[in-house]
């Protein structure tokens, strides 16, 4: 009997997050990634489990942790390294207060902050993640108050 690529992915999948899962679970997963017109591939169901493993117990549809998810790889697309002062560009499009922009910093570079550094596209990604993660938790709860 031939193994699917599905299956694969699965097994894949399984090792990531180290445990079995439903095919419940594993056809919502594949609906998402259908949905988020991002390929359906090794990598991206990689990224997919370490992305949901760093952002922790958030409530976040699965469609959305793959749209946040392609926006941020976009940004890591274009660049290797970044230098402090273009990852605050890029965080100051959100509405927050700079203390929380510093502490995504803090947190997704897990060192000092500075302007003038230069950080890997892997760290900046931590910080993008946590920012569109805040934003998306955000705008739905404007939606719920004005229902």
């Amino acid at each position: 009997m031939a193994v699917t690529q599905s299956a694969l992915l699965r097994k894949h999948y399984q090792s990531l997050i180290g445990h079995q899962v439903s095919d419940s679970h594993w056809s919502r997963v594949k609906k998402a990634f259908d949905k988020s017109f991002m390929p359906f591939t090794k990598e991206n169901l990689s990224a997919f489990v370490n992305f949901r493993k760093s952002l922790g117990r958030v409530k976040i549809p699965l469609t959305s942790y793959l749209v946040i998810l392609s926006k941020v790889s976009q940004i890591s697309y274009k660049n290797e390294t970044l230098t402090g002062k273009e990852i605050w560009d890029l965080i100051s499009n959100f509405d927050v207060p700079k203390s929380t922009k510093y502490r995504w910093c803090l947190d997704g570079l897990g060192e000092g902050f500075s302007i003038i550094k230069s950080y890997e596209c892997e760290q900046v990604l931590n910080v993008m993640l946590k920012a569109y993660a805040y934003s998306y938790r955000k705008q739905n709860l404007k939606v719920v108050k004005e229902n």
